[in-house]
């Protein structure tokens, strides 16, 4: 073949050629593309198979296995951040927290507002003693996603960062975060009473009492409510109120010793109580005087057999109780001459304290009565 011949047959063969060509690696693309398909389907199918295994191990407890199976599902499918997720929760679970700390790092990298790798890197932290750190991820779980009963996991999360502020002693932000918390409560009578419970743990009485109140107002016979009431109503030194709510918790559950004994004790404090309303001034006068008696009632354990050894000022303040309390000494009923007595009866109680130590049988309704009256 002469190179004249050559172009005319290379025009003639080419188009064909490239034709043949095309088609060939047409074919070899499809081909590929089937069988990287039927390979990643493959793999995706066997990570899911591994996760499945994990999470049944996780039901039963096993976690350590489950953590090998979900560590073989992420290495199948490293973008998959449900099994990230899974091994995470595994880890937590096993108590590896360090590692399960760098898995949830990494999670939130990816979906900074996922609410569960937030709380189990609040809870990490709270073990750890790292209260800031602590609370700042239970609030970005509060307000993260979740992706069931968002409602229901946000406030049960916001529970736990209560019981956790509890926890750690501090009060003031307990009591803020419950009175969020309680802003956000649908009416659930065991909510409030879980509420309730807190912000009388927190010291907040008044916002315990309103939570029972808001319970009983709609659930008249939860005797537990009543008697919760009662104890709020108590520490808040409403007596009447107390009184009022045992009596309620009683008539649902008789046989409560608890709310028994509490009624008992607010008796016998408002029979003691010099300054009720409606009471006559020689009333008034004879409550003082009971006062007095009962503060050197509770001072004989020590004063018995030593007088002289006690120092001068509580002998002289047991004198003037003794002669204000002696059934011969008639006093003039005056409210100037209650509130002396009554004075008395806390300096003889607060010295007799100070000298012998709290008595065997402490007097509790004398000191409810006089911390009321002179606190």
């Amino acid at each position: 073949m002469t190179p004249a011949e050559i172009p005319p047959m290379l025009s003639r063969t080419t188009p064909r050629f490239l034709a043949f060509v095309f088609a060939l690696m047409v074919a070899l693309f499809v081909v590929t593309g089937f069988l990287t398909g039927k390979y990643h389907r493959e793999k995706h199918r066997r990570a899911e198979l591994q996760y499945e295994a994990g999470r049944r191990l996780m039901a039963e407890g096993r976690y350590e296995e489950a953590i090998d199976q979900f560590t073989v599902a992420l290495e199948l499918s490293r973008d998959n951040l449900q099994y990230l997720q899974a091994l995470a929760l595994a880890l937590v679970s096993a108590s590896r927290t360090s590692e399960a700390e760098t898995y949830l790092s990494e999670l939130i990298r990816s979906d900074p507002a996922n609410g569960v790798a937030n709380l189990m890197l609040a809870r990490i932290y709270a073990g750890r003693g790292a209260t800031e750190e602590a609370t700042g991820y239970y609030q970005r779980a509060i307000y993260g996603l979740w992706p069931d009963d968002p409602s229901g996991r946000r406030l049960e999360v916001r529970f736990e960062l209560v019981e956790y502020l509890q926890k750690v002693g501090e009060t003031t932000e307990m009591v803020a975060e419950l009175l969020r918390l309680v802003d956000e409560m649908p009416q659930d009578p065991a909510l409030h009473k879980r509420a309730g419970r807190l912000f009388f743990a927190a010291g907040a009485y008044d916002r315990a009492a309103e939570a029972f109140r808001r319970v009983v107002g709609s659930h008249r016979r939860d005797a537990e409510a009543w008697a919760a009431l009662g104890d709020a109503e108590f520490e808040r030194g409403d007596y009447v109120a107390a009184r009022a709510a045992y009596q309620q918790a009683l008539r649902y559950r008789p046989d409560d010793l608890q709310s028994r004994t509490q009624l008992e004790l607010v008796g016998e404090v408002l029979d003691l109580d010099p300054t009720r309303r409606g009471l006559a001034s020689s009333t008034r006068l004879r409550k003082s005087q009971t006062l007095v008696q009962r503060s050197l009632a509770e001072l004989d354990f020590c004063v018995s057999g030593r007088p002289d050894a006690l120092p001068k000022d509580l002998r002289d303040a047991v004198q003037r109780g003794r002669r204000i309390a002696g059934r011969r000494i008639r006093q003039r009923a005056t409210t100037e001459t209650v509130e002396s007595n009554v004075a008395l009866a806390e300096e003889i109680r607060t010295l007799g304290r100070s000298v012998c130590g709290t008595p065997p049988v402490p007097d509790r309704a004398l000191e409810l009565v006089l911390s009321k009256l002179t606190g």
